[in-house]
């Protein structure tokens, strides 16, 4: 059976910045928020005598820097984190950056009301284009195995690929909330995925 925790950063700059287009924002670091709410995470693992065989994080510094935060803490090797572009946040191209106002025009509104799940910024992705990376990340390094592996990632692209595995739709991935630092688990076993918990963060309370 595989055991997946998947895990999304700590607080960071961007999510601070609501005024503008996040997405990817790979360089933008955690804030001392952040950083304590990644610690309480690790303490909290360890405590509960979890043990990863195997971690995994997203190429963002938000990502990296809870793994590692969390991973000194419990005790797994530094140099054994494997990091994965195919575990970054959704992807919103061009618009990176740029003022919500800016881009949600009346328009643009009107073509992701169609079709939540399928639109797609200009050169960024759509929440289906996002589960789906994820899940060939997680064929491609994780299906085959046995144990508890965690995956370090973003909230959006966590629920994006929860809705690849349970075929959730674009209004439910949307009505979902993974809070900083949450933990979801999934099971595989005997081919079959199961959903054991969503946005757990009893840590930070």
């Amino acid at each position: 059976m595989l055991e997946l925790y998947l895990i999304r950063h700590g607080q960071c700059e961007a999510n601070l910045l609501k005024h503008i287009v996040g997405g990817r924002s790979n360089y933008s670091p955690l804030t001392e928020l952040g950083e304590q709410q990644a610690k309480l995470l690790g303490n909290r693992l360890k405590k509960e005598n979890v043990n990863f065989e195997g971690v995994y994080s997203s190429i963002a510094e938000r990502a990296k820097d809870t793994a590692k935060i969390v991973c000194n803490i419990i005790g797994f090797p530094l140099d054994q984190i494997i990091l994965s572009e195919d575990f970054q946040e959704q992807s919103h191209g061009s618009y990176e950056g740029c003022l919500r106002d800016d881009i949600w025009t009346p328009e643009s509104l009107k073509s992701w009301e169609k079709d939540k799940h399928n639109y797609a910024l200009p050169s960024g992705e759509s929440l289906k284009n996002a589960g789906k990376r994820w899940y060939d990340g997680v064929e491609k390094y994780l299906l085959n195995k046995n144990g508890t592996y965690a995956i370090f990632g973003h909230g959006t692209a966590i629920r994006c690929f929860l809705a690849e595995l349970f075929n959730f739709t674009g209004e439910t991935i949307l009505s979902l909330h993974t809070g900083n630092t949450s933990i979801s688990e999934v099971r595989y076993d005997n081919g079959q995925w199961s959903l054991k918990r969503l946005n757990d963060n009893s840590h930070l309370k």
